[in-house]
């Protein structure tokens, strides 16, 4: 972020980024940070060359010229440094091996100052702007991220390698009942955070690419209750490392999430009625079976329906 104080007005003003392998002695250009992309807070994501992918390497940030105390200033914070993509990696990461579960701990007490952050927290990689809160007649703590003002606000998670039939799935509440409109976009990366896309991109019908079928992109508009997304990472993506964000830009309202899971894909996607989990259904009250496809209040009624019933002439 540049200019909070005093406005850059030359490109001097900007911030290089460099890098060194020998302790300092020399150094050599990764980046160039222009202040006029950033007069607000911003992530910025830089793929490192294999020439600084080694054991002691050295960053800089430097500013070539300002105008003196609190004069083209700027200022950075959760710088990240690390490689990622191997599916060891996701092991380690994550709760699941090879999967990306984060289960908000929803059936937990609620206001709860004591709960540890990190294990919850352990499968996304930055979460600027986002905390353990009960909301919108939640049972307990979800994460609950936006009201930042004029700051984009970015849930953004790990590197893992998807198969062919992995889906994304989460609980989500936008806004809840305040009167915003500023969508939440769930988007994909596979260059390490370079560049993004929706993880369902919007397809109309006379799109030839998309094979006559219609879908809206994967983004989340305010509602009054929580909702279940259920998402098919495409097939060309299977095999090589992905990483997801949630974003609002800019957050200027509340929004929440909820056991959100990124792994293999369950039968019928458990027929929208219950939580996806490494292949299996976690069925929601009232549903049952492998796919939950059944349900236990169609039997309720019949129930009512046959004691309300009065037979005659039998024996």
């Amino acid at each position: 972020m540049f200019g909070c104080l005093g406005v850059p007005h030359v490109r001097d003003h900007g911030v290089l980024l460099d890098f060194s392998i020998n302790g300092g002695v020399t150094w050599m250009p990764l980046a160039e940070m222009f202040f006029e992309h950033y007069r607000k807070p911003g992530f910025v994501n830089i793929l490192l060359p294999a020439t600084a992918q080694v054991v002691g390497v050295r960053l800089r940030w430097w500013q070539p010229k300002h105008d003196g105390a609190e004069r083209a200033d700027w200022a950075l914070d959760n710088i990240f440094v690390s490689g990622s993509g191997l599916p060891t990696k996701a092991t380690v990461t994550f709760s699941q091996p090879g999967n990306l579960l984060d289960q908000l701990l929803s059936d937990a007490p609620a206001g709860n100052p004591d709960i540890d952050m990190m294990p919850v927290l352990g499968p996304w990689m930055f979460w600027d702007g986002c905390h353990l809160e009960a909301f919108c007649s939640s049972p307990g703590p979800v994460l609950l991220c936006g009201q930042q003002g004029n700051h984009d606000v970015m849930l953004t998670s790990h590197d893992v390698i998807p198969n062919t039939d992995w889906i994304v799935q989460l609980k989500i509440v936008v806004a809840c009942l305040a009167d915003e409109d500023d969508p939440v976009h769930l988007q994909l990366s596979t260059d390490y955070g370079e560049s993004w896309e929706y993880v369902q991109r919007q397809c109309l019908s006379t799109d030839p690419t998309c094979s006559g079928k219609t879908a809206l992109p994967s983004a989340f508009f305010p509602t009054e209750s929580w909702r279940r997304a259920t998402f098919i990472i495409p097939p060309s993506f299977a095999g090589r490392p992905i990483r997801v964000r949630l974003l609002q830009s800019p957050g200027t309202t509340h929004w929440a999430i909820d056991d959100f899971y990124m792994g293999p894909a369950c039968g019928t996607l458990c027929s929208d009625h219950g939580d996806c989990w490494n292949g299996y259904c976690i069925c929601d009250a009232t549903y049952t079976g492998d796919n939950c496809s059944d349900s236990s209040t169609t039997m309720v009624q019949l129930l009512y329906i046959f004691i309300g019933i009065s037979f005659t002439g039998c024996t």
